[in-house]
């Protein structure tokens, strides 16, 4: 019958171990102050917002009213960009075949677009 025999590991040896969680626990400790610090000025914001938006209603209206239109403006016109380039043909990997592009190309330009044309722009919107 062997017995084990009784091991105690050395002062450096159990301090080495403890690194490992002793990090973990500075990084939650860390991570769980910066979040509530952030979270508390996001209120703070919000109340200051809303705040703002209570004393002045047809200012915030009007602010409101415009950054709608602008994003829809903006969105718009991504999105006729791409409907646009893939109606003609214009795609990501170059000129469909058969498409109107590659007509429109093979008539007027041959294997040849002059840089910086109106058909290289589509093509260049295309290919993004």
């Amino acid at each position: 019958m062997s017995t084990s025999p009784n091991f105690n590991a050395p002062e450096w040896l159990r301090r080495l171990s403890q690194i490992p969680s002793r990090i973990f626990n500075a990084s939650v400790d860390a991570a769980s102050r910066l979040f509530s610090a952030s979270w508390r000025h996001l209120v703070n914001g919000w109340n200051a917002a809303r705040d703002f938006a209570a004393a002045h209603p047809k200012f915030t209206t009007a602010v409101t009213a415009l950054v709608a239109l602008v994003l829809a403006i903006l969105f718009l016109q991504l999105l006729a960009k791409g409907i646009v380039t893939e109606i003609f043909g214009f795609g990501c990997p170059g000129i469909r075949a058969g498409s109107i592009a590659a007509k429109i190309q093979s008539f007027f330009f041959g294997g040849s677009v002059p840089a910086g044309s109106f058909f290289s722009i589509l093509q260049s919107f295309g290919a993004r």
